[in-house]
């Protein structure tokens, strides 16, 4: 990961963290950021959904039919 990509993806895991997410959707996004071609649009709609979300369950499942 770039020092860039470290930054933005710490974005989302301050959101996952406060709302109790566990490691294992945490780590999807992050891969799903990883091997997007477009990383930047990519991690912004996982903050945007993770943000949305009220449940681990919810966002998970939401990750999964989104990407």
């Amino acid at each position: 990961m770039t020092e860039e990509q470290k930054i933005e993806f710490e974005r989302f895991a301050e959101i996952a963290a406060a709302k109790g997410y566990n490691q294992m959707v945490c780590l999807a996004a992050g891969s799903i950021m990883l091997s997007s071609q477009d990383w930047k649009k990519t991690i912004n709609d996982i903050i945007v959904l993770a943000e949305k979300c009220e449940t681990c369950e919810d966002f998970g499942h939401q990750l999964i039919e989104q990407f």
